[in-house]
């Protein structure tokens, strides 16, 4: 019986360390500032980690090393003039990813802030596995 109680403890209390609930429900799970959580640059997160709904890498503009820590924006026009449907920041390791839920169903447009400037993507995206076009059959993402 006292095994058995012990068990069901470290059973309980592994429940509560791996989830992390607020008040507003589950926790996004999302790229941050300084983080090195991220791995594999480049690659398309989203073939492992299929609960991201947004994901990819941003290099440097002649694409020699990745981005760190700049600003990855959905928005609703190609310009500033857009509103800002989602922001994610993208980790030290040039990666930015989010689990949080986002509708692709309406156009949708990308900037990414560096440090010297903000670069806006003239052309809609239709999903947010950036990596599994840019780096193969499109140049990849940058900013400078």
């Amino acid at each position: 019986m006292k095994n058995y109680l012990v068990f069901v403890l470290i059973i309980g209390l592994g429940g509560l360390l791996s989830c992390s609930k607020s008040d507003d429900g589950p926790s996004i799970r999302a790229s941050e500032y300084g983080k090195e959580k991220s791995h594999n640059a480049g690659m398309n997160c989203m073939q492992c980690h299929e609960s991201f709904t947004v994901s990819g890498t941003i290099y440097n503009g002649d694409f020699s090393s990745v981005y760190p820590n700049s600003t990855v924006y959905l928005l609703s026009e190609p310009d500033a003039d857009g509103d800002t449907l989602l922001t994610i920041e993208v980790d030290a390791k040039g990666n930015f990813y989010t689990d949080q839920e986002f509708d692709f169903g309406s156009t949708v447009y990308t900037s990414i802030r560096g440090n010297d400037s903000t670069i806006y993507k003239p052309f809609p995206v239709a999903n947010g596995a950036c990596n599994s076009c840019h780096g193969n059959t499109a140049d990849p993402i940058w900013t400078r």
